[in-house]
């Protein structure tokens, strides 16, 4: 606890084994700032007046067992500026009122049992940096409101019901580092104006129905550590520009419907520590220039139709820590793959 002059601006609780509901009398608070009672054991009904508190800048409940409806009221909480409630039981629609916290910087409601669609008011938030909203059942078309907030570093919408197209807008997030865009129903091809997000550190597109090619404006992803667009619909090849993402060390393009031969740049990834091929349509040798991924952990090529060898020095490298390397035995020859 923060008092002042007697009176109380902050009051952390963290993680201490909190039990029960929350009493309404912490609403006779009015010079609270931060709330922070996350990793408890807090249930009941949610004290709606907390949000009618004039000073309340940060909301911090993560991890209790809270249920209901987020109140209405949370759009009277003008200064707010955290907003953290996943891993609760609330359920029903994201309140509209939300739209009303043009403070508002951080968003996270993740992994519960939300409902409706994300609100259209979110584009009135225009100092929104992070939004949380994954594993729940949100429906409905792309959040285009979401395209306003240029400000945005962090956005995951993953696990939920939401379809459609992946809208050109997204180019204005030039901000953007992390976006989560997985399991979702989405469709069309993937816009090129995706790739103009040249701060981006993790993409995942996986688990949609995408169609289309892998643009070769991915190459403008030179800060890209994870990229992952595995189980969609893609076609066409593997982009020789993949060979200037060479900070990248996750790289997952397994189970769709690419074909072509492998480009040589692969072999410019050095800290390429897992590359997914697997389950697509490649052919043709593979490329030497693999040995030169000094980094790989775990290399996948197999349900492909390549041939050749996989290079030496990729098993040599398992001598001196594990190297996970699968092809297609008969096909590729491996001295480490147990063909």
């Amino acid at each position: 606890v923060d008092a002042t002059d007697n009176v109380v601006q902050s009051m952390s609780a963290n993680n201490n084994g909190l039990q029960g509901v929350l009493p309404n009398e912490l609403c006779l608070l009015t010079s609270l700032r931060i709330l922070e009672v996350g990793e408890n054991l807090l249930e009941g009904i949610w004290p709606s007046c907390l949000h009618a508190l004039p000073a309340l800048e940060e909301l911090h409940v993560v991890q209790n067992l809270f249920d209901g409806t987020i109140p209405t009221e949370v759009g009277l909480a003008k200064k707010l500026s955290r907003f953290r409630i996943s891993l609760n039981k609330f359920r029903g629609p994201i309140p509209s009122e939300l739209g009303a916290l043009t403070d508002l910087k951080e968003l996270e409601a993740s992994s519960m049992e939300l409902t409706g669609t994300i609100p259209t008011e979110l584009a009135n938030l225009a100092d929104l940096e992070q939004v949380m909203l994954w594993n729940n059942s949100l429906a409905g078309p792309f959040p285009n409101e979401l395209m306003t907030s240029t400000k945005l570093t962090y956005l995951d919408i993953a696990a939920n019901n939401i379809m459609g197209a992946i809208p050109s807008e997204i180019g204005f997030l030039t901000n953007m580092k992390s976006l989560f865009l997985h399991r979702l129903s989405l469709d069309h091809t993937i816009p090129t104006q995706l790739f103009q997000l040249t701060n981006l550190e993790a993409l995942f597109l996986y688990g949609n129905s995408l169609t289309g090619t892998i643009p070769s404006q991915v190459g403008n992803l030179v800060e890209v550590r994870a990229l992952r667009l595995y189980e969609n619909s893609l076609q066409g090849t593997l982009p020789t520009e993949v060979g200037l993402l060479t900070r990248i060390n996750d790289l997952d393009v397994s189970f769709n419907m690419l074909t072509g031969s492998l480009p040589s740049e692969l072999g410019l990834l050095s800290e390429l520590s897992y590359l997914g091929l697997h389950d697509n349509n490649f052919a043709n040798a593979v490329p030497p220039e693999l040995e030169q991924m000094t980094s790989i952990s775990s290399l996948l090529l197999d349900g492909n139709d390549l041939t050749g060898s996989i290079p030496d020095a990729i098993c040599t490298l398992s001598q001196a820590r594990p190297v996970k390397v699968a092809v297609d035995c008969g096909e590729v020859s491996c001295s480490c793959c147990g063909c």
